[in-house]
């Protein structure tokens, strides 16, 4: 048994011998590796975004589709959260009208209640 593990770890040895080495091919990810000494804060910033998301992978036109739909649905939230909370506060003024209280609109200080 001893002989068939040799002569298989010499085969094994001899293969990777044999192999030539390739070379690097021109992936998204050597395009990105970026040199920190060299390159400015903002480029290093990005590059560490892309690794961090996986957004590396994608072709530089995929990246820009995900990021403009990530900024139009982050506006739309922002709009939406913006609406919503100028109309609880009208309401909330609204019904403290309607209650005689002081409203939040009349900068009365809550010890003057």
């Amino acid at each position: 048994m001893s002989s068939t593990s040799a002569s298989a770890s010499q085969s094994a040895t001899s293969k990777t011998q044999r192999r030539a080495k390739k070379k690097l091919t021109n992936h998204n990810t050597d395009v990105l590796c970026c040199d920190s000494k060299k390159d400015s804060w903002i480029s290093t910033f990005i590059y560490r975004i892309n690794l961090w998301t996986g957004l590396y992978m994608l072709n530089s036109w995929e990246r820009a589709a995900f990021h403009i739909f990530g900024w139009v649905s982050s506006v739309a939230i922002f709009i939406y959260v913006a609406v919503f909370l100028s109309g609880f506060v009208e309401g909330i003024a609204q019904a403290a009208a309607r209650n005689g209280t002081a409203s939040l609109d009349d900068g009365n200080n809550m010890a003057e209640l």
